[in-house]
């Protein structure tokens, strides 16, 4: 009995594990998932655990007004960098891969940061 419940936990821990995919939206706009899942708003830091092989998500960056999306930040560790479109994430065919499923299964960070540009306001009409 006592082993079946330490089995149980420790089970339940390793479903926990997963890497990590940290979305950080400055002030401008707001990020959303394709499923609408997730929502990640202006000046937050949204976390995602990433744990198996069937995580197939879109995000989109949606800018407020006075503002305009111009691109997904490049830097060690994002995920689509210098790309101004949505940003298609997913775990197929991670199965297949012994380092992927290495980075699957670890507690790594992986980073989705969009830019923002602030617009002026010009007779009437953002620019």
């Amino acid at each position: 009995m006592k082993f079946s419940v330490a089995f149980s936990q420790v089970a339940l821990v390793m479903a926990l594990c997963g890497c990590n995919l940290e979305i950080e939206v400055p002030e401008g706009g707001h990020v959303i998932s394709a499923s609408g899942a997730y929502h990640c708003g202006p000046a937050e830091t949204c976390r995602l655990s990433v744990v198996d092989v069937h995580f197939n998500e879109g995000f989109t960056a949606v800018a407020h007004e006075g503002y305009m999306f111009t691109h997904w930040e490049r830097r060690p560790g994002a995920f689509c960098g210098g790309q101004s479109r949505h940003c298609r994430l997913s775990t197929a065919g991670f199965a297949d891969s012994d380092e992927l499923m290495h980075v699957l299964e670890s507690d790594a960070s992986f980073y989705l940061v969009p830019v923002f540009e602030q617009l002026t306001w010009d007779n009437g009409v953002y620019r």
